[in-house]
């Protein structure tokens, strides 16, 4: 068979217009499929990234970001149209994904064995509109337009050249309104007007008959796709996707199995994804999409590059730490304290107190802090006591503990942070609903690394926060770090909290939701809308009651 002659039409953008190294390899794979390329940048380019650019096209198109990468196809087709007509093959490409991990030149190959007039690498099937976009409902079978590729029966059809001649721009000025008037209609159109298409990846074993079953493969099954399907990329998105619909489907696991896969198989440089993650997105984002979690023992391997600072106020309670430090008998540990009556028990315990001024942090890069300055109005002892020992327990709870935590440190360089567990108990629970991110954690405690570090932020009272807040300055992200000896009874604990939500649910509704993504939907639609509804209604009446009062 003779090879078929290609141009290819990649659409670059970036926020920042910066080509990241991710851009290089798929710019790199695209050059080596085609015999001509044309690129189009969304976004302005600065001297460096044109120059970059530059290496790969003679044909470098600067424009907005009108219509996304459909505008951008939009703008080519209109100076191009007669010149794609001397090529077999049209692949029209955006950088929206990582890969590919296996040269497109290669997929291209494998694809001319197809009798289809236009492929793509992944499709969705049949489903149902669940926003309400779309005049029918439906979701018609389409190629996601991510990589599509035209063979020359539709480039030299009318039906092609009528649908962007008539591709109106000044309709398509959002995402969603580029996939449903675009990305969702464009495979039903040629579909219609009699063009066959098929997809690199097999896809039949997700196909259900019931459309109600089908969704977006690749964004929640990735990790199938890559492992069994020879599935080529992984969407940048399927990291930051939301967690609560990605539990409506799957367990929620598909990005991180999907990267450590990646990592392991030596498919693509992952270090290359994770730079490029963290310039985009934020610590909180990334802390879900990629479950910056870590449950662990106690390692063989002592370190010694840490310290622990611990903040001592609170007279109440001292008697607690010192009991447990008595028996850890932990290294590199400095309480400091300003109350004079902690610092005479102490020493009573021959236990020493350190000022600021003695503590050198230069022989150590890892430091954990403690502070008991974090109160909450507790009307039982023993919560506070139980909170304590759960604080401490994650913490510090052996020289060996705390080893293990170093090593995650030292094992992840993009971490910056690690938090500790909230408690999970009393009116701990309404912790858990306080966090504006709903990212909980107890704020007594955390590790770091040292260049994180000032004396400054240990005044404030919200002193994680500012942590937290620190971290996209210096290209980092945090974890949340558990000691699997509190992991049993914590998840007993969820356990009971979920199962208690699952009855409330049922006595409200009259039946058991079907999923937790269900459940969380009810929660934070159904209910809490009508009562902001009626709460607004009721507002507007007495507004207007006393207005009515005022004129008189």
């Amino acid at each position: 068979m003779t090879a078929f002659k290609r141009i290819g039409v990649f659409v670059f953008f970036d926020k920042d217009g910066i080509v990241d190294d991710y851009e290089i390899p798929l710019i790199e794979s695209l050059r080596e499929a085609v015999d001509d390329l044309i690129i189009v940048s969304n976004c302005y380019l600065d001297d460096k990234a044109t120059m970059i650019l530059s290496k790969y096209t003679d044909k470098l198109i600067v424009r907005p970001n009108v219509g996304l990468d459909a505008g951008a196809f939009k703008d080519v087709y209109d100076t191009y149209h007669e010149y794609f007509k001397t090529f077999d093959e049209l692949l029209l490409v955006n950088d929206t994904f990582y890969g590919p991990f296996e040269p497109f030149k290669n997929i291209c190959t494998k694809m001319e064995t197809k009798n289809v007039d236009f492929w793509g690498l992944t499709a969705n099937y049949d489903s149902v509109d669940g926003y309400g976009y779309l005049p029918d409902g439906k979701i018609h079978a389409h190629i996601q337009t991510f990589f599509v590729a035209f063979r020359k029966k539709v480039l030299l059809s009318e039906a092609f050249n009528s649908y962007w001649q008539n591709y109106d721009l000044s309709t398509m000025n959002s995402f969603v309104n580029v996939v449903t008037k675009h990305e969702i209609a464009f495979t039903y159109y040629l579909e219609k007007n009699g063009f066959t298409w098929d997809t690199y990846v097999n896809l039949e074993k997700y196909k259900c008959d019931d459309i109600r079953g089908n969704f977006n493969i690749y964004a929640y099954c990735s990790y199938d796709l890559i492992k069994n399907l020879g599935c080529p990329f992984i969407k940048r998105k399927n990291f930051v996707f939301n967690k609560k619909d990605a539990l409506f489907l799957t367990d929620g696991s598909d990005a991180r199995r999907s990267l450590e896969y990646i990592k392991e198989h030596n498919l693509y440089d992952t270090r290359i994804i994770i730079n490029n993650l963290k310039r985009l997105y934020s610590p909180n984002d990334l802390y879900y999409g990629l479950d910056l979690n870590y449950v662990l023992g106690e390692s063989r391997t002592l370190r010694n590059n840490y310290c622990v600072l611990m903040f001592l106020e609170n007279l109440e309670y001292v008697y607690e730490f010192i009991n447990y430090l008595k028996a850890k008998e932990l290294n590199n540990l400095y309480i400091i304290s300003s109350n004079s009556e902690i610092k005479k028990i102490l020493n009573e315990y021959k236990i020493k107190c350190f000022s600021q001024d003695e503590i050198d942090l230069n022989n150590y890069e890892y430091i954990g802090i403690f502070k008991d300055s974090y109160y909450l109005n507790q009307k039982i002892r023993a919560v506070y006591n139980f909170a304590i020992l759960d604080t401490l327990d994650n913490l510090i709870y052996s020289n060996q503990y705390i080893s293990s935590v170093i090593s995650i440190f030292e094992d992840n360089k993009d971490l910056g942070l690690l938090l500790l567990p909230n408690s999970l108990h009393s009116n701990y629970f309404d912790e858990m609903a306080s966090k504006n991110d709903n990212i909980t954690y107890s704020n007594n405690g955390c590790w770091i690394r040292k260049e994180l570090f000032t004396w400054d932020f240990l005044e404030e009272y919200n002193w994680l926060e500012t942590l937290r807040g620190s971290l996209k300055s210096h290209n980092l992200l945090f974890g949340k770090v558990y000691n699997q000896k509190c992991v049993n009874y914590n998840l007993t604990n969820y356990e009971y909290a979920l199962s208690s939500v699952s009855n409330s649910l049922k006595r409200h509704h009259g039946t058991m939701t079907s999923s937790l993504s269900e459940a969380l939907y009810h929660i934070t639609h159904t209910k809490v809308d009508t009562t902001l509804r009626k709460l607004e209604e009721l507002a507007h009446r007495i507004f207007r009651k006393i207005k009515r009062i005022l004129k008189k």
